[in-house]
């Protein structure tokens, strides 16, 4: 669901610890930090090591571990999640296919005794730009 939207077009950006990308929630409410199961990015068929990225929502930044955590901040559906991945260089060209997964379990959705849970794949290809000092 609105996985076409998930990655921010034109959100690459390169720095000199690594990378960021902008996110979009495929989901139609908000959802507490909490509720995101699986978050992986690969660049150029780069996979992003799990302890290198890190998410940042209202100008705080977490690792994915300490977002499973953070029920009492939500992720909401305008807002976009900032995906941070730290000492991974991308090659020095024009555009970049950037791949996300995103797993998310809905707590308000029952199915069985558990919560419903989604995952949604999807791939960009994207300029990457430099980050202004």
């Amino acid at each position: 669901m609105f996985r076409e939207r998930m990655i921010v077009d034109d959100s690459l950006v390169v720095d000199d610890g690594g990378y960021s990308m902008r996110v979009r929630i495929p989901w139609y409410r908000a959802l507490p930090l909490s509720c995101i199961l699986e978050l992986s990015v690969a660049v150029d068929d780069h996979v992003a090591p799990p302890e290198a990225i890190t998410i940042e929502v209202d100008g705080v930044a977490r690792s994915l571990g300490d977002a499973t955590r953070v029920w009492d901040q939500s992720w909401y559906v305008l807002d976009d999640l900032v995906v941070h991945v730290a000492d991974v260089r991308l090659e020095d060209q024009v555009e970049h296919e950037v791949s996300l997964t995103l797993g998310l379990r809905i707590p308000y959705l029952p199915m069985h005794g558990k919560p419903v849970t989604i995952t949604e794949r999807y791939t960009k290809t994207m300029p990457a730009k430099e980050h202004a000092a």
